[in-house]
C-alpha cells in the first residue's frame, strides 16, 4: 500500500470553496502515515468524525471504512504543494494545508 508524502497532515476545506462547503459542510482531512485518514465534518452544529483507512493508487486516494469491503476512489493532485484538488463524480472540492 502506498501513501504520498506530501498527502502527510491535516487539510482542511478553502472556505472560498462555496459550492463545496455547502455540499459538505466544513470538512478537514487528516492523512497519516499508518494509512489511517481521519474525516471530520461540521455541518450545521453536527459533528461527525470517521476515521478510514487509505493508501494511493496513481493518481487516486482509495478508502474504506472497515468493516466495510467497498472502496471509494477519488483523484487528487496537489498544486503548489499547498492546494489539493480532490474530483470525485465530476465534483471538484479544493483543500488548504493546515499547518
Amino acid at each position: 500500500m502506498n501513501i504520498d508524502p506530501q498527502l502527510l497532515g491535516t487539510w482542511i476545506i478553502e472556505p472560498g470553496d462555496l459550492v463545496s462547503v455547502n455540499q459538505m459542510g466544513q470538512v478537514s482531512m487528516t492523512f497519516q502515515p499508518d494509512h489511517i485518514l481521519k474525516y471530520i465534518v461540521q455541518d450545521r452544529g453536527t459533528i461527525v468524525i470517521s476515521h478510514l483507512t487509505y493508501w494511493i493508487d496513481q493518481d487516486k486516494i482509495v478508502t474504506n471504512q472497515p468493516p466495510s469491503v467497498e472502496y471509494e476512489y477519488t483523484t487528487y493532485v496537489i498544486e503548489h504543494n499547498q492546494q489539493l484538488i480532490l474530483t470525485k463524480d465530476k465534483i471538484r472540492s479544493r483543500f488548504i494545508k493546515n499547518e
